[in-house]
């Protein structure tokens, strides 16, 4: 019997959470091609675990954090990462 993938549902407080209490991406400082690929995926507005981490990640702090999965917490990590090596 062939087991068939299924992709599991991105989490609703991800997908539909109220945007209106959540800093968009575009109030950070970012590179135009981080920008650019940022809202060719979707995402305008940053989670908590993103608004939290990312602009001291940016500055180049050392930075622990917790969060459930699917809260956004790779792209938490990327997009400094990313940044720090595009400057």
């Amino acid at each position: 019997m062939a087991s068939e993938e299924v992709a599991a549902p991105i989490p609703t407080s991800i997908q539909d959470g109220d945007k209106q209490d959540r800093k968009p991406f575009s109030e950070l400082e970012l590179s135009e091609p981080t920008c650019r690929a940022l809202k060719e995926m979707g995402f305008t507005h940053m989670t908590p675990i993103q608004e939290k981490s990312i602009p001291p990640l940016l500055a180049g702090k050392d930075v622990l954090g917790a969060a459930r999965t699917g809260s956004g917490k790779t792209l938490a990590f990327l997009i400094p990462a990313i940044e720090l090596l595009h400057r």
